[in-house]
């Protein structure tokens, strides 16, 4: 059986080593919630990011629905279209003698 001195040196020993097992899992802890505070801060600000993207792409496909919209409607319903370069000068053609007839009526 052992003696008291060395009961208590092994109770004394196996406190210690509790003690040093404890304090480091605390540190490892501390550690860990420390870095995922980092990782939450950082996906935090990833995601402030996406949600502006996704604001500008939303205006973006909006303006651009907007237009084919328009443009769509104009084609097949108003049966709108493109001038060729040839009709655009003819017209201007037409518009400026005809606006030279009208003053030389006058």
């Amino acid at each position: 059986m052992l003696s008291n001195q060395t009961r208590w040196l092994v109770i004394a020993l196996c406190g210690l080593v509790g003690s040093s097992i404890t304090g480091n899992l605390v540190v490892d802890r501390s550690n860990e919630r420390r870095n995922l505070f980092i990782e939450l801060s950082e996906n935090q600000i990833e995601q402030d990011r996406l949600l502006q993207e996704r604001t500008r792409l939303l205006i973006e496909r909006g303006a651009l629905s907007a237009y084919q919209n328009v443009d769509r409607i104009a084609i097949d319903e108003l049966k709108m279209k493109f001038p060729d370069g040839s009709e655009q000068i003819v017209r201007e053609y037409l518009q400026v003698s005809k606006k030279r007839k009208s003053e030389e009526l006058e």
